[in-house]
């Protein structure tokens, strides 16, 4: 059994404190990854469906440009994450049907750090439609003039 454990160190100890084997406390990670692996990406599925991807444009931006426009898209994702984490923070019912299950890690789930970090559905297309806003902001802000450069945009999706 000590053997196992190089495939996920935290769960040493893990099983005989909740009367688990080693082999349903990673099942139980997994289970809980493909289901955010859903969540994240069936709002990307659906805003690609109804507003499906253009062509990629033919000049190649300087990367300062790409850098600006890469720092722009952090600080406008980071200001829209901020009052939707806010909102959910001071509105009782947004808590309690979203927001709360990340803050239940210690006393729920026993891979309380694994857990901290998993959102529900609701936070899930929260934290997409912030991002969708963020990649689209330019455009709306100029009222469709101007449009991020796909290359900045992939560099802000992997950052």
């Amino acid at each position: 059994p000590n053997s196992h454990y190089w495939l996920i160190p935290e769960a040493r100890g893990v099983h005989k404190r909740h009367g688990r084997s080693w082999l349903q406390c990673i099942y139980h990670i997994s289970a809980e990854s493909y289901l955010q692996f859903a969540y994240y990406y069936a709002p990307i599925l659906v805003f690609d469906y109804f507003y499906p991807r253009r062509k990629l444009p033919q000049s190649i931006p300087s990367v300062g440009v790409v850098v600006l426009q890469v720092a722009c898209m952090l600080a406008t994702y980071d200001f829209c994450f901020f009052w939707c984490h806010l909102l959910m923070h001071r509105n009782r019912t947004l808590y309690r049907q979203f927001h709360q299950k990340h803050h239940l890690a210690g006393s729920k789930y026993p891979m309380n750090h694994w857990h901290t970090i998993l959102l529900s559905f609701g936070q899930q297309w929260t934290n997409v439609t912030c991002s969708i806003f963020t990649v689209n902001s330019l455009k709306f802000a100029t009222l469709g003039a101007y449009r991020y450069h796909p290359l900045a945009r992939l560099i802000y999706n992997i950052v």
